[in-house]
């Protein structure tokens, strides 16, 4: 099991601990970065606002789902499949889904990681350790887990309640 950093919106990061996003997705326009080929099932997801430095909750990878070299009809059959659950409650709301999703038209890369147990950290904490490199994605090294351990005991002692 390993631990990540997504990097997200605030819009995302709420509707996934409302529980209206069930699917996180990350589309790749160019080459197969994180989070392609580097989530896995059971792994932990801390979120991180793409605008500071708070982190506001986890959630764990149900399922991972990978698609390589994507056409515009397959991206659309991804869309009819997951969009509810890709989109929430924004779903309805076709300015919302045109920007997040059409806009991203020439992606040849996709990542699904399908959302499990997502816990709000009631007081959000800001990141601990230095993140500068400009990727909206971490793979977590153990240092960096470490940093984030009392976060992570919080949602340890919720999933086991």
């Amino acid at each position: 099991m390993q631990h990540h950093l997504a990097i997200v919106s605030p819009v995302w990061i709420e509707l996934i601990l409302d529980g209206s996003k069930t699917i996180l997705y990350w589309l790749h326009k160019k080459r197969r970065s994180a989070p392609y080929g580097k989530v896995n099932k059971g792994d932990i997801i801390y979120m991180k606002e793409n605008k500071g430095r708070l982190v506001h909750g986890i959630f764990t990878a149900s399922e991972v789902e990978t698609f390589d070299t994507i056409t515009s009809v397959e991206k659309n059959d991804i869309y009819e499949k997951y969009g509810q659950q890709m989109f929430g409650r924004r779903f309805s709301d076709p300015e919302f889904v045109n920007t997040e999703w059409n806009e991203k038209c020439d992606s040849k890369h996709a990542t699904l990681i399908h959302i499990t147990r997502p816990y709000p950290f009631p007081n959000p904490k800001p990141l601990s350790f230095k993140k500068s490199d400009g990727n909206a994605w971490v793979v977590l090294d153990k240092y960096q887990v470490q940093e984030l351990r009392k976060v992570k005991r919080c949602y340890r002692e919720q999933v086991n309640s």
